[in-house]
């Protein structure tokens, strides 16, 4: 992975593509899917000790992210998110968030990586994020894989009482926004990192640890959604019958 090529700059592409029958295909299952991609950060993941709990670092890093427009005057604020998948320098974590956008409610699962001294700036990574709302255990509804290791499940979830049903996790696009890779929608906290292959999928990939996949992913019926993020111009996917489509790739920040 370290030897191959990969995107370097922001880039973004929509979440939904019109099928040659003229129905719009959307790349995100509501009810479960996976998100998986490689990842390699500029930056340090680890604090140096001694820390506090009330310590503050800068330097919040944004890799994937769909919502509605920012407001000007909250312009890092990630509420109202469908997906949000960031580090933050306030607690030294990584967060991955789910949403119903159009109503702020969100399920997050988050991992500290302030102690990790695995992450070094350089160094490639596999992330992995699966959303499944029938799962058996709630906690398991959400959950958050790093380098094939489960780091972290569902661990809250906020105004879930204005959805007026069970509660549990969905990916809800009331309209079909796009996705933006490497910084908020606006531009704000670039990831400062180089992304490889990623891919969508309308399943959950993985329910335990598990060896990442080296190489680019494999294109499949259960691929909504491939970028070899080699090249910018475009992705790839799969209808589960087994037709294939493209999904344009945009350098640059989201125009609104």
């Amino acid at each position: 992975m370290a030897n191959g090529r990969a995107l370097c700059g922001p880039c973004h592409f929509p979440s939904a593509v019109k099928l040659e029958d003229g129905t719009d295909g959307l790349l995100f299952n509501e009810d479960r899917g996976t998100i998986e991609f490689w990842f390699r950060p500029d930056w340090r993941g680890a604090w140096r000790p001694p820390y506090s709990k009330r310590e503050y670092r800068t330097g919040d890093r944004v890799m994937l992210h769909l919502g509605r427009e920012r407001y000007p005057e909250y312009p890092t604020s990630s509420n109202y998110s469908t997906l949000y998948l960031g580090y933050s320098a306030e607690d030294g974590s990584l967060a991955a968030k789910i949403g119903v956008a159009k109503a702020n409610v969100a399920w997050v699962a988050r991992a500290l990586i302030r102690s990790a001294e695995e992450w070094v700036a350089g160094a490639w990574h596999h992330f992995a994020v699966v959303w499944e709302r029938r799962a058996a255990e709630e906690k398991d509804s959400l959950r958050f894989y790093i380098d094939g290791k489960l780091v972290s499940g569902l661990r809250s979830a906020g105004h879930t009482e204005r959805l007026r049903d069970d509660g549990r996790i969905r990916f809800s696009q009331h309209m079909p926004l796009s996705v933006q890779i490497g910084a908020l929608n606006n531009g704000w906290n670039e990831a400062n990192a180089a992304f490889a292959t990623l891919r969508i999928s309308r399943i959950p990939r993985y329910t335990a640890d598990f060896t990442p996949p080296t190489g680019r992913f494999k294109l499949d019926s259960d691929t909504s959604a491939l970028f070899t993020l080699d090249t910018l111009t475009h992705g790839e996917g799969m209808t589960q019958d087994g037709l294939k489509y493209r999904i344009p790739l945009t350098p640059g920040i989201l125009s609104w």
